[in-house]
């Protein structure tokens, strides 16, 4: 009987050991889980803080002019040809207001007798920003116009012309973005084409 007793009690105080060591893994797991959670949420947390710091990084800088210059050159055609009743004076001027709405108040726009559009744009830091504004205009001119109630379809060549330095004289950058845009209309290429002027300082210097 006394066998029986301690074996009874043994058995209860491996129960209660068992029952202990569970509980103490169960905390455990809990804990680690909850560390992991931390972790994850913090890593996700300091990405978010990293992308925010980037992106208020990039305003901050695009908020302080940069020293790029370039040329949105505009190459315009129409179609199927101009209607009579539609002068050429009427198309230009229609067109002029569609390609300012796509560029800043600063930028100056100019049009010329031969169908043809310049952008020029200060402050730029990168090519990518004279880019931007060829594709913004680009889009504008892919709908139809309208002119005297009819309506017009062009055929826009755009050319970007960017130097990194302020320029004085901008005719030799605007002469660079009409060759580039007739050639592309000519040989039928892409309708947003780019002439960088330090690709053509580094192959001088090499």
């Amino acid at each position: 009987v006394g066998g029986e007793i301690w074996a009874a009690s043994r058995y209860e105080d491996i129960q209660f050991e068992l029952l202990t060591t569970v509980q103490q893994v169960s905390v455990l797991l809990i804990v680690g889980g909850v560390a992991a959670n931390y972790r994850q949420l913090n890593s996700v947390f300091s990405l978010i803080l990293n992308r925010r710091n980037v992106a208020e990084g990039e305003q901050e800088r695009r908020r302080v002019p940069g020293d790029g210059f370039a040329v949105v050159y505009i190459d315009i055609a129409v179609a199927d040809g101009l209607p009579a009743q539609i002068t050429p004076e009427s198309l230009r001027e229609v067109v002029a207001k569609r390609i300012s709405g796509a560029v800043r108040l600063e930028d100056q726009v100019l049009t010329s007798d031969a169908d043809a559009f310049v952008v020029l744009i200060e402050g730029l830091h990168e090519l990518m920003d004279a880019t931007v504004v060829g594709e913004r205009v680009l889009k504008r001119l892919e709908s139809p116009v309208s002119v005297g109630g009819r309506s017009v379809e062009v055929d826009p060549r755009v050319s970007v012309a960017y130097s990194a330095n302020r320029v004085g004289n901008p005719d030799e950058l605007i002469e660079a973005a009409g060759r580039k845009a007739f050639g592309a209309r000519r040989n039928s290429e892409d309708r947003l084409v780019v002439h960088d002027t330090s690709k053509h300082l580094e192959s001088a210097a090499g």
